[in-house]
């Protein structure tokens, strides 16, 4: 049953969107007839899918794409895993950062004791899922015996291996690095 719709493309079809249900089964049947005819891959019969040859041409070009992406897909993996480690160590790198500034500052006020400047570090590194070794913030001089407007450095360390996506055994290749950071501030007031 002809549509008078030429039947080059499917577009032609477009002019019948506001047809009603019952007249809709014909603009099928025109659709699917369209897509048998052609030699469609996707769209076309079962026969035409299984008569369907592919040319030299075209399996040089896959044997091409298959080549290139096993020799690319790789990198790019190895790209993204270096990124993804890089943001984790940079991640654990400020919240030491901030574990050392916390215990600096409990450090440096009237009346505080080395266990209350180093468990002050500590909360904070607990806090943000840091795993550390024993004696990750270490204090000099102690605050207690510290004059006024004498430094006291502040430095927080942790493993990378811990604390970041790639397992700890890569990190045995660089002999188990740490990540270290250091504050330095002045005593505030005399005890």
């Amino acid at each position: 049953m002809g549509l008078g719709v030429p039947r080059t493309t499917i577009f032609s079809y477009c002019q019948f969107a506001t047809i009603r249900i019952e007249d809709s089964q014909p603009v099928v049947r025109e659709i699917q007839l369209y897509f048998n005819r052609t030699r469609h891959p996707v769209f076309g019969s079962q026969a035409n899918m299984i008569n369907h040859r592919i040319r030299p041409a075209q399996m040089e070009r896959r044997a091409f794409a298959t080549s290139e992406c096993a020799i690319v897909l790789p990198i790019i993996f190895m790209i993204m895993f270096t990124t993804i480690e890089l943001c984790s160590v940079i991640f654990v790198k400020e919240a030491l950062t901030v574990a050392a500034y916390e215990a600096g500052r409990v450090a440096v006020q009237r009346r505080t004791t080395l266990d209350q400047a180093i468990s002050a570090g500590e909360a904070v590194l607990e806090s943000r899922n840091v795993a550390t070794g024993s004696n990750a913030i270490q204090i000099s001089p102690n605050p207690t015996a510290a004059i006024i407007m004498q430094p006291i450095t502040v430095t927080a360390t942790a493993p990378v291996s811990g604390n970041t996506v790639i397992p700890s055994m890569v990190y045995k290749v660089f002999g188990h690095p740490n990540i270290s950071t250091q504050v330095v501030m002045r005593k505030e007031f005399m005890d």
